[in-house]
């Protein structure tokens, strides 16, 4: 859902996750078993309560294919689920709520009617790995597949299945690394399809479902490739990490014609050095980027809102991420940590961070801090 009014969210995340592995003969088996607990909400109109509850797995195999090589299957499995229930406390009304269903289109039938849905839906992939015993030397190769599904329903009008958006992952990397130096390559392909339901008059608040249609395609590519290089020297480590990317970004709705592309060139230069003394380390981690946008382009025949009086429309929303991808993007970040092994090896840790995004006439600060135990 969305509104021209917008502001920031205020959330409370719980993550918790645990896994086994063990070694039996020329096998390998192993799992992990994760759970994702999220509550967004605000305290001004319109003021959401969303509720979301991810739990994810996966089961591996493993299998020794020589001295210095395993081939491994992994299987990944998922169930999502979000509740997202709407409130407004002025006593003046509320403002238009749309069921988005891309590039500035919604649901007209629904949208300003049902503010209360839930979302749910699943996952399913694998991949398919070469890897060498020792991970810091040999070749390494990895292939994926991932399906992930997200379907809607409206609360209020007897659980009533809106719309689905389906996706398909791709993914492909290869690497290949000495102790001191490595490069690799990396390929990713998204493919997204929003499909938009049917329903014929309704009997009391029951709508019939009569049909569907493929509203939304939308696909995202991004190819690549990066190396590094350390060198030591005493008790100082010095690592610098290039790295170079091409992205593609496309969307386009059936019934408007709607249609937003845009393709970028990305590099960086990362720098890393650590020092040890004892039981102590100090660390430093420096990253320069930039992107470089090649092309883009923004079709609006029509938007849900057109014609409408806001602060900012649902056009002047997508304008306005045209602009940002056209002008390019600079970044620099910045961090500064201290750790020391304590009691028994565990490890404790302080962090500091400091990024800085700049993009069209504006620019973004983003302090950090974190103190952690690793056990």
């Amino acid at each position: 859902m969305g509104d021209p009014i917008g502001g920031d969210l205020q959330y409370e995340q719980y993550e918790l996750s645990g896994g086994y592995s063990v070694n039996y003969r020329r096998s390998q088996f192993g799992f992990e078993l994760g759970y994702r607990a999220l509550s967004e909400y605000r305290t001004r109109d319109p003021r959401p309560g969303n509720t979301t509850a991810d739990l994810h797995g996966r089961l591996a195999y493993g299998f020794f294919i020589g001295p210095n090589s395993v081939l491994g299957a992994t299987l990944l499995l998922g169930k999502y689920k979000q509740t997202n229930e709407l409130t407004f406390m002025n006593e003046l009304g509320a403002s238009r709520e749309y069921h988005l269903t891309g590039i500035g289109n919604d649901f007209v039938r629904f949208s300003g009617t049902s503010n209360n849905a839930f979302y749910k839906g699943h996952n399913l992939g694998f991949t398919l790995e070469l890897l060498p015993t020792d991970m810091m030397r040999g070749l390494s190769v990895s292939l994926g597949y991932n399906h992930t599904m997200r379907e809607k329903i409206l609360s209020d009008l007897n659980r009533l299945p809106l719309n689905r958006l389906d996706c398909d992952v791709l993914s492909a990397e290869f690497v290949w690394q000495q102790s001191a130096y490595g490069i690799g390559f990396n390929a990713r392909h998204n493919i997204r399809r929003g499909k938009d339901n049917l329903f014929g008059e309704a009997t009391g608040n029951v709508y019939p479902q009569i049909g569907s249609r493929l509203q939304y395609h939308g696909s995202e590519t991004r190819i690549g490739a990066s190396g590094f290089g350390e060198l030591r020297a005493g008790r100082f480590i010095f690592t610098l990490m290039p790295s170079v990317w091409w992205t593609a970004l496309r969307g386009k709705h059936a019934d408007s014609g709607n249609r937003f592309e845009t393709s970028d060139l990305l590099y960086a230069l990362r720098f890393k050095m650590r020092f040890t003394i004892s039981k102590n380390m100090l660390a430093t981690d420096i990253q320069l980027g930039r992107r470089n946008n090649l092309t883009h382009k923004l079709v609006l025949n029509k938007t849900a809102d057109e014609g409408r009086q806001s602060t900012m429309s649902l056009g002047d929303a997508l304008r306005r991420v045209d602009e940002y991808y056209s002008g390019g993007e600079t970044g620099i970040r910045f961090a500064a940590s201290y750790s020391r092994s304590v009691w028994g090896g565990k490890i404790l840790a302080l962090r500091l961070g400091y990024e800085r995004r700049g993009y069209v006439a504006d620019a973004g600060n983003e302090y950090s801090a974190a103190v952690s135990l690793r056990f």
